[in-house]
C-alpha cells in the first residue's frame, strides 16, 4: 500500500531539519545552482502554467538530465523522440522534436503535480521522492535522490529501474540541498562572492628629520698637540740668480770630486740632474705664485706653470 503524504508528512519534516549539506560540497552545490539561476525564466514559465514552484521543477530537471534542455523532464530522454524508459511513450500529446516546457507540462502533470497546493518543504521531498519511485524503502534506506550530498546519504544505488546496488554511493546533488539553496533565491538571488575591499593603509605621519648639531671644532688634549698654522714663505724672496749662478760654478767641480773620492762616483749623474731639476721646480712655484698676485686666475697660473716645468725638464740632462 502506497504510503501517503500526510502520513509521510511529520518524517520528511524532521529529516529536513537534521539536513546538513557535506563539507566540501557547498561549492559544487553552489555551482548547480548558478546554472539553474542562469535559465530562471524557463522554469518560472512552468510554474506560471501549473503552478509547481520553479525551483523544484529546477531540482528535479538536475537529477533527470543534469539541467540539460535538450531531454524530456521525464527522464532525460531526447526531445527528439517520444520517452523509451519508465514513463514510455511520453508526452501522449503532439509529434517530436518536443519543446522542452511542453515536455515538462507533461511530467509534472502525469504525476498529478499541477493538483498540489501545498508546497512545504516536506512536501517537496515526497514528491520528488515519489517523482524517482520509492523503491529505496524496500531497503529501508533514504532515497539518494532526496537526500544525496548531506548527512542523511546512504550507501546504496539504483543502477538502472529494478537493479540496485548496495555497495554504489550517489555522486549527484539530490533535490533537497538544491531546493534548500534556491528557496532564499526566490527574493536574494545567489550571486558571486563580492571582491574583498582594497584595505586602504593608514597615513602614516611623517616627521621631518631633526636638525643636525653643527659640529664642534676639534679640542686639543693632551695626546694632541695644538693646530698651527703654516704660512708658506713668498718663492719672490729667494735669490734665484744667485743659487744659478752657484750651481753652475759647482757643477763642473763634481767630476773632479769624483776622482778623488771614487765612491762618490755614483752619486754624481743624480746630483748632477737633481740640482738643476730642483732649481726648475723653485722657479716654476715663484712663477705660478707671481702670475696670481698678478690678477690670474690659480688654474691658469697652475697650468702655465705646469708648461715651463716640462720644458725645463726636456732641458735637462739624461742619467
Amino acid at each position: 500500500m502506497a504510503i501517503t503524504f500526510e502520513a509521510a508528512r511529520a518524517g520528511y519534516r524532521a529529516m529536513y531539519d537534521k539536513m546538513v549539506v557535506e563539507p566540501g560540497r557547498q561549492t559544487a552545490l553552489d555551482s548547480i545552482c548558478k546554472r539553474i539561476l542562469a535559465r530562471k525564466a524557463d522554469y518560472q514559465k512552468v510554474e506560471a502554467a501549473i503552478g509547481t514552484p520553479w525551483y523544484f521543477v529546477a531540482a528535479l530537471h538536475y537529477r533527470e538530465s543534469d539541467l540539460d534542455f535538450g531531454t524530456h523532464l521525464h527522464n532525460g530522454d531526447s526531445l527528439a523522440e517520444r520517452t523509451h524508459h519508465v514513463p514510455a511513450g511520453r508526452p501522449l500529446k503532439g509529434e517530436p522534436p518536443f519543446q522542452w516546457f511542453e515536455s515538462a507540462i507533461d511530467a509534472l502533470q502525469e504525476r498529478g503535480l499541477d493538483k498540489v497546493t501545498d508546497w512545504s518543504v516536506e512536501r517537496m521531498g515526497f514528491e520528488a521522492e515519489g517523482y524517482n519511485g520509492t523503491g529505496y524503502e524496500a531497503h529501508n534506506e533514504n532515497s539518494p535522490y532526496v537526500w544525496a550530498w548531506t548527512n542523511l546519504q546512504q550507501v546504496g544505488k539504483y543502477r538502472s529501474d529494478g537493479n540496485f546496488d548496495a555497495t554504489m554511493t550517489d555522486t549527484q546533488c539530490g533535490t533537497m540541498p538544491i531546493i534548500q539553496r534556491l528557496m532564499p533565491a526566490v527574493t536574494a538571488p545567489i550571486q558571486p562572492a563580492p571582491a574583498p575591499a582594497p584595505i586602504q593603509p593608514a597615513p602614516v605621519a611623517v616627521s621631518p628629520p631633526p636638525t643636525p648639531a653643527p659640529i664642534p671644532a676639534p679640542q686639543p688634549t693632551k695626546d694632541t698637540p695644538p693646530m698651527t698654522t703654516v704660512t708658506l714663505p713668498s718663492f719672490s724672496s729667494i735669490p734665484f740668480a744667485s743659487i744659478e749662478a752657484q750651481i753652475k760654478a759647482v757643477l763642473p767641480m763634481l767630476g773632479t770630486v769624483a776622482f778623488f773620492i771614487p765612491a762618490l762616483a755614483p752619486v754624481v749623474p743624480m746630483v748632477e740632474v737633481g740640482a738643476p731639476f730642483a732649481f726648475a721646480v723653485l722657479t716654476v712655484l715663484a712663477s705660478i705664485q707671481a702670475d696670481i698676485a698678478a690678477g690670474k686666475s690659480f688654474e691658469v697660473a697652475l697650468v702655465d706653470g705646469l708648461r715651463s716645468l716640462a720644458t725645463q725638464i726636456n732641458n735637462l740632462p739624461k742619467l
